[in-house]
């Protein structure tokens, strides 16, 4: 079912690596909803790709400012109704406290510009964790960043929304309900 309001709404995945919120969201895209996907495999494989160091695990300050620059530019990218983020600007915040990477103050400043309504979070799920070239996170690493997710999102003001483990069907299901009900 698609919204009823005729409002924009900024909806956020969230979660640790390998928790299932990408899938979920190319769920939603496949219901036709407007989604807006995540930035850090695109950069990720980029680099890979031509040779260069914007990764993560070897410039993280580099992949941060880019993963950030890109996120605000999705930001203003929404359309009338529901639209679903792979992510936000602070969870670059985030992975930035989680390796202890000093934050300018600007950028702290700034985030705080860009309101999103509605954070759903995804906790790890051992039963779908899975690496492969753009994920390199083992398990202790995605629940590191699980727990740095939802202390960042709450210091903003966030309360993160629990996205249940169970299939992309009923996550979905989830989801919609809550919007219809609190939307």
């Amino acid at each position: 079912m698609k919204p009823k309001s005729i409002s924009s709404l900024r909806i956020v995945f969230t979660g640790s690596p390998s928790s299932g919120k990408t899938s979920l969201l190319r769920h939603f895209c496949e219901l036709g909803y407007h989604c807006l996907p995540e930035v850090s495999r695109e950069i990720i494989q980029e680099s890979l790709d031509n040779n260069l160091d914007i990764t993560p695990w070897q410039n993280l300050e580099a992949f941060s400012n880019m993963v950030y620059e890109k996120r605000k530019n999705q930001f203003h990218n929404t359309k009338e109704g529901w639209n679903f983020f792979d992510r936000s600007v602070i969870d670059v915040l985030a992975y930035q406290n989680l390796d202890e990477i000093s934050i300018s103050e600007a950028i702290t400043a700034e985030v705080v510009e860009y309101h999103y309504d509605l954070i759903f979070l995804a906790e790890p799920w051992m039963d779908i964790f899975e690496n492969d070239d753009q994920r390199v996170e083992s398990w202790e690493q995605a629940v590191k960043i699980d727990q740095a997710l939802k202390r960042t999102y709450q210091h903003f003001g966030y309360t993160p929304i629990i996205i249940p483990n169970c299939s992309i069907e009923k996550r979905a299901a989830f989801v919609i309900e809550y919007l219809e009900k609190h939307g």
